[in-house]
């Protein structure tokens, strides 16, 4: 179950960082618009920072592109 939580919350946080709203979020991930504020919540307390922060966001985008590209080139 961890590991699909794990999932669950970094295809939340791509689609954050998308600048997807929570409306866009809960139907692309089939969940209830609620669901993503929890995750978004959850996101938040893990990483220790706000998502509504552009800079904030701008570094996530730049993080997981690199760690998309690590996947591709490993």
């Amino acid at each position: 179950k961890g590991k699909k939580n794990q999932e669950q919350l970094l295809c939340t946080l791509k689609e954050i960082v998308a600048g997807r709203s929570i409306l866009e979020m809960a139907e692309k991930l089939h969940v209830h618009p609620k669901t993503i504020y929890y995750r978004k919540k959850t996101l938040e307390d893990i990483l220790g920072v706000h998502l509504d922060s552009r800079q904030t966001l701008m570094n996530l985008s730049v993080a997981l592109t690199i760690e998309a590209f690590d996947k591709v080139t490993v």
